[in-house]
């Protein structure tokens, strides 16, 4: 959840922004100065750690972890002090301008439990189920933070430098597409949990033909359960029944990096092939019972210690080029003539930032990076094996310029105005540092 609302609220300051202003209107900058009533507070683009409000006694406020599906993958800590928290009432509410914009001040933090302080009057407008997700504040001393509003509506500013906007276009599908990513993996470590093992990248019907892939054997745990009960494991992917599904592609299978690609071809694949987290292979089923065919995949306590799940990759970026139907048990194999990036035999690099070109690939251990086009074709293959002890580091494809979140880099600006005697959160994409 918390991932999205970050993504839309980079994409609502500036794909709204219509085009740049005449030079003699006031800039957005200067119609803020004049309503501003306090200078401008730098948070983080990504929040550290999302929470539900558990107990609220006068100004304490408990706060606990939240549970793995309303936090998204975001599982960092806090340490105390002061902190900027987006509150929604609830976690189905995505919408940033429907959320209130809270100056948290963390008194302590332990086991994923934190310890709020706030004013008597601002605990009272909580309850107890609002999710919090907190993020970091750049370069603001105590005195800014405590001069700034503790409880205020949110506003996404519409009026950004229309040199920025593609700029910003460009974040939020990095940062759509890094979180589409994390919801795979996770959506894999869960079957995992549940049976004891990585799904097979494909199981062959009774004809010895490729049936089902690992991408339906997941929709259950990608909140897809109502696609999967449609599908039917007793005939092939493009049988009668399946392939009616083909329009029914998960969002989480598409990169925002092809625009509005309502096809059904799927954006990421599994890295299969010998010494890799997927075999090529896969398993065999009669036709009937597919709980059998759907174990077999690797455990990830095969990975060794060499390797291991934070230095294996499972899937990255494909093209829609490739053509391969989501249903389709179709995966890259990494074998002698594996070429790395290419758009039809290797893994896509539709996302740029500058002059360089770059793919999201996921780790075993959830982690998502973004990998160069001109990566090294011996670092990528290190990177891709499951227990070869390659000895590699994961600078080492930093330094070639992967990077965990590219908008991370960012930082949104809160600009506190008065609206009808009120104070209000203004939102806009800052400078990098």
């Amino acid at each position: 959840m918390w991932q999205r609302i970050a993504a839309a609220t980079v994409c609502l300051m500036f794909l709204r922004a219509g085009a740049a202003m005449s030079a003699d209107e006031p800039s957005a900058d200067e119609a803020a100065e004049e309503n501003a009533t306090t200078s401008p507070i730098q948070m983080e683009s990504r929040p550290l750690y999302v929470g539900e409000i558990r107990k609220i006694a006068g100004g304490k406020i408990t706060v606990r972890r939240a549970s793995e599906e309303n936090a998204g993958g975001i599982d960092g800590d806090l340490e105390v002090g002061r902190y900027v928290a987006m509150v929604a009432e609830t976690p189905e509410n995505r919408d940033p301008n429907d959320m209130r914009l809270l100056q948290a001040n963390v008194t302590d933090f332990a086991d994923g439990v934190a310890t709020l302080e706030q004013s008597r009057g601002v605990a009272g407008k909580l309850k107890s189920g609002f999710q919090l997700a907190f993020f970091a504040v750049r370069g603001a001393d105590e005195e800014q933070l405590a001069a700034a509003p503790e409880l205020t509506a949110v506003e996404i500013d519409e009026s950004q430098p229309a040199g920025s906007v593609e700029a910003a276009r460009a974040a939020a599908r990095v940062s759509a597409a890094t979180n589409n990513v994390k919801q795979i993996i996770l959506g894999l470590h869960s079957f995992h949990d549940t049976l004891k093992g990585m799904p097979p990248a494909v199981i062959h019907g009774p004809d010895g033909e490729p049936w089902h892939s690992w991408r339906v054997l997941i929709l259950p745990f990608i909140e897809e359960a109502a696609v999967y009960d449609e599908y039917k494991f007793d005939e092939p992917w493009n049988g009668p029944n399946n392939s009616k599904l083909l329009d029914k592609m998960p969002d989480v299978y598409r990169d925002p990096a092809y625009g509005d690609d309502e096809g059904h071809f799927t954006h990421f694949a599994a890295i299969t092939g010998e010494g890799m987290a997927f075999t090529a292979e896969g398993t065999r089923f009669d036709g009937k019972d597919i709980r059998s065919g759907r174990r077999g995949g690797r455990t990830l306590s095969q990975f060794t210690n060499e390797d291991g799940s934070s230095m294996t990759l499972l899937i990255g970026s494909v093209s829609p080029e490739r053509e391969i139907p989501w249903l389709k048990p179709e995966d890259v194999v990494v074998d002698d003539a594996f070429p790395g990036f290419d758009d039809q035999a290797g893994f896509a690099a539709p996302h740029a930032i500058g002059d360089e070109r770059f793919g999201i690939f996921g780790f075993a251990d959830g982690s998502v990076v973004s990998l160069p086009s001109d990566l090294e074709i011996d670092v990528f293959r290190k990177a891709l094996t499951f227990d070869a002890g390659d000895d590699y580091d994961r600078d080492e494809l930093r330094s070639l310029g992967s990077r965990p979140a590219r908008q991370a880099d960012q930082a949104i600006s809160v600009m506190y105005e008065e609206r009808d005697g009120e104070p209000i959160a203004v939102l806009r994409l800052g400078a990098s540092e």
